[in-house]
C-alpha cells in the first residue's frame, strides 16, 4: 500500500507517535553528531540539563575537547596523526599551569649579538645579527603545551648586491602561511634617504617573491608633496595588504598608502594628522585611532580594486566609536601611549595542537588620562589605563551599524556612536599604577609586565585573557575570573567609578566588562643567570603558551 492508500487513522497515528519522540530517544551515536556541528555554546548549555546530557558529553572525547576548547579561547590545531585524546591532555595541562600562575617561562639567549624580540602571527622571534657580517637569524622557541616547533632561520645577505641598500637598522617581519620575509632597507638617492619595502621567498631570499607584482614598493606621496620630505617608519602586512604610513614632520601631516602587493593597486590612501594609529582588523576593514581624543574610526577598503583608490580622511569613515565621555570640568585628556595588535595565525610549517581564536583577537591601547596646565605638576595625579577590544567588538559594531547608515550620509565624518552603545560590553578596561609597564599581546591575551621600582631583576606579570566563556570558563574550574591581582598594582575589574582623592575625570561611572579571566606571577631573573646587562635591556613577550624573555647582552648597531 502507498502513501496514498494509507488510512487516515493509521497517518494520524504516526503522526502522535512522532511528536511523542524525544530528542534523547535517539540514539547516542546520533546525538554526538548533532552535538558535533552545533555551536559550543550550546554544547555548553546541553551539558547542564540533564544527566544523560552531561555524561554523554563529559564521556565523549571529540565533544568534551570541542567544549574545553572554547572554554580556554582557543580552537583546534590542524589534522595530524595526535589523537583528541592526547591535544585534550596537552590542553588541560596548559589551563593549570595558567589558572595556577606557572606560565612556562623560557630565555632566548644570544651573548654575541644585537637582539631584538619580535611578536609576529607565528609567535615570539629573536631577531639578531652576526657582527661585522650582514647574515640575520631568526629563532623561535619551542612551545611547551601546544606543539609548536623549534624554528631557526638564516638569511645570508653578504653576498648580495642590494644596491648600497642598509639592511642593519631595517625592519623585518615574516609570514610563514604565504612563505614571505619582507625587510625596510634604506634607499640613498641624491643625498636623500628613502625607506622601501622589500618581499622576499623564504626559500630563496635573494630574488623577489615570486607573487610580488613589483621589485620593491614605496611611500606614494600625494600630487605635488615630494618623498623626501616624508619620514615612512610604519610597515604592516596583513594577507595581500601592505600598508606603508609616511610623516611629515613639516606639514603636521601622515600620508597612508595600502598596496595590494600581488596585484601592484594601490587600494586605500589616507591622510590625516600626526597623532592616529591604524591597523587592519579584516582584509576589508581598518581601523584608525585618535590619539589624543581616544577615538576609533571604522573604515572599509576593498582588497580587489583595479584602480589605484582617492585619496580619503577622517570625514569619509563609516563610524566613530567614542570613549567614555570625560569630566569638562576637570580639565581632563586623553591622550594614548601605546597600541599593540597581534593576531594570531595557524602556520604551516609546523602544526600545533590547538591555538588561539582569531575572532577573540584583542586590540590593545595603553592610554593615560592628563589634566590641563594648572593641575600639571609634581604632586597633580595622572591616570594610566589599558584598553582591551576584541576585534569581534569592531567587526560586530560595523556589521550592526551599517545598514542604519545611508549611502548617501556616508562622507560626512560617519556616525557617532557613543561608549554606551559598543564598548560598556564590548571592551575590558584595566587601570594600572603610574610606573611604567611592558605590553605584549599574542591573540586574546594580553602581558602586562611591571618592574620592581628598585629590584629591577623582579618582575611582575598579569596576563589578561579576554574571550566571550571567560566568566563560565572560571566558574567550572572553581575559581574567581579575576583572578588574585594585586589591586595596587593592577586592577582589572573593570569598574572605574570608584572614590578618589580628587573628583572623578569621568562623566559618568564607566562600565567595560567583557568577560576576561587573569592571572599573576611574579618572575626573579635573576633565578635564570641573567647578568645585569641582560635584566635591564632585556624583553619579554607572549609566545603561544607562556612567556619568551630575550637576553640583549651586546647592544649592537
Amino acid at each position: 500500500m502507498n502513501h496514498a492508500q494509507r488510512s487516515p487513522e493509521r497517518t494520524t497515528a504516526s503522526i502522535q507517535n512522532f511528536k511523542r519522540l524525544h530528542l534523547l530517544d535517539l540514539p547516542e551515536e546520533l546525538l554526538v553528531r548533532i552535538l558535533g556541528v552545533v555551536d559550543f555554546r550550546w554544547i555548553a548549555t546541553c551539558s547542564k540539563v540533564c544527566h544523560r546530557f552531561a555524561q554523554l558529553i563529559g564521556e565523549t572525547t571529540e565533544l568534551r575537547y570541542r567544549l574545553e576548547l572554547a572554554l580556554a579561547g582557543m580552537i583546534d590545531g590542524p589534522p595530524s596523526a595526535i589523537p583528541k585524546r592526547d591535544r585534550m591532555a596537552a590542553l588541560r595541562a596548559y589551563r593549570m599551569a595558567w589558572v595556577t600562575g606557572q606560565h612556562p617561562f623560557q630565555i632566548m639567549r644570544c651573548p654575541e649579538h644585537r637582539m631584538l624580540l619580535r611578536t609576529t602571527s607565528a609567535g615570539p622571534f629573536a631577531i639578531f645579527w652576526e657582527r661585522e657580517r650582514w647574515i640575520m637569524h631568526l629563532y623561535r622557541a619551542p612551545s611547551t603545551f601546544c606543539g609548536i616547533s623549534e624554528k631557526s632561520l638564516v638569511f645570508d645577505f653578504e653576498h648580495h648586491d642590494f644596491g648600497g641598500l642598509r639592511l642593519l637598522k631595517s625592519e623585518f617581519g615574516v609570514d610563514f602561511e604565504q612563505g614571505l620575509l619582507w625587510c625596510t632597507p634604506v634607499v640613498v638617492e641624491e643625498a636623500a634617504r628613502i625607506r622601501e619595502c622589500r618581499l622576499f621567498h623564504l626559500d630563496d631570499h635573494a630574488v623577489p617573491h615570486p607573487l610580488s607584482s613589483q621589485r620593491s614598493y614605496r611611500f606614494q606621496p600625494p600630487p605635488g608633496m615630494s618623498p623626501r620630505t616624508m619620514t615612512t617608519n610604519i610597515f604592516r602586512i596583513y594577507g595581500d595588504l601592505l600598508l606603508l604610513v609616511g610623516r611629515s614632520q613639516e606639514i603636521d601631516e601622515m600620508i597612508v598608502t595600502v598596496w595590494n602587493w600581488k596585484t601592484g593597486v594601490i587600494v586605500w590612501t589616507f591622510s590625516g594628522g600626526l597623532t592616529t594609529e591604524l591597523y587592519f582588523i579584516s582584509s576589508t576593514r581598518i581601523v584608525v585611532i585618535n590619539e589624543f581624543r581616544l577615538s576609533f574610526h571604522l573604515f572599509a577598503i576593498d582588497p580587489n580594486r583595479r584602480t589605484h583608490a582617492p585619496l580619503t580622511t577622517f570625514d569619509d569613515c563609516l563610524f566613530v566609536l567614542e570613549p567614555p565621555a570625560l569630566c569638562a570640568s576637570e580639565g581632563a585628556l586623553y591622550c594614548v601611549e601605546r597600541v599593540v595588535f597581534r593576531p594570531p595565525a595557524v602556520f604551516p610549517d609546523c602544526s600545533p595542537l590547538f591555538g588561539r581564536d582569531p575572532t577573540s583577537t584583542v586590540l590593545a591601547v595603553d592610554f593615560s588620562i592628563v589634566y590641563d596646565d594648572a593641575r600639571i605638576g609634581t604632586s597633580s595625579p595622572w591616570d594610566k589605563y589599558l584598553m582591551l577590544i576584541p576585534i569581534q567588538t569592531l567587526l560586530a559594531s560595523y556589521d550592526l551599524l551599517a545598514p542604519s547608515v545611508p549611502a548617501a550620509g556616508r562622507s560626512t565624518g560617519g556616525r557617532v556612536v557613543p561608549w554606551e552603545e559598543w564598548g560598556s560590553t564590548g571592551t575590558r578596561i584595566v587601570r594600572l599604577d603610574r610606573l611604567s609597564y611592558m605590553t605584549s599581546v599574542i591573540g586574546s591575551q594580553c602581558a602586562i609586565v611591571r618592574r620592581h621600582p628598585m629590584y629591577c631583576w623582579l618582575l611582575d606579570v598579569y596576563v589578561v585573557e579576554v574571550f566571550p566563556l571567560a566568566h563560565e570558563a572560571a566558574s567550572r574550574l572553581a575559581r574567581d575570573p579575576l583572578g588574585k591581582c594585586p589591586r595596587g598594582h593592577v586592577d582589572v575589574s573593570g569598574v572605574l567609578d570608584e572614590e578618589r582623592e580628587l573628583a572623578s575625570c569621568w562623566r559618568e561611572p564607566v562600565r567595560a566588562t567583557h568577560p576576561c579571566m587573569s592571572t599573576h606571577t611574579r618572575i626573579d631573573l635573576h633565578c635564570y643567570g641573567l647578568t645585569a646587562e641582560g635584566v635591564f635591556y632585556g624583553d619579554i613577550g607572549l609566545s603561544h603558551d607562556g612567556l619568551v624573555y630575550s637576553d640583549c647582552r651586546m647592544m649592537y648597531c
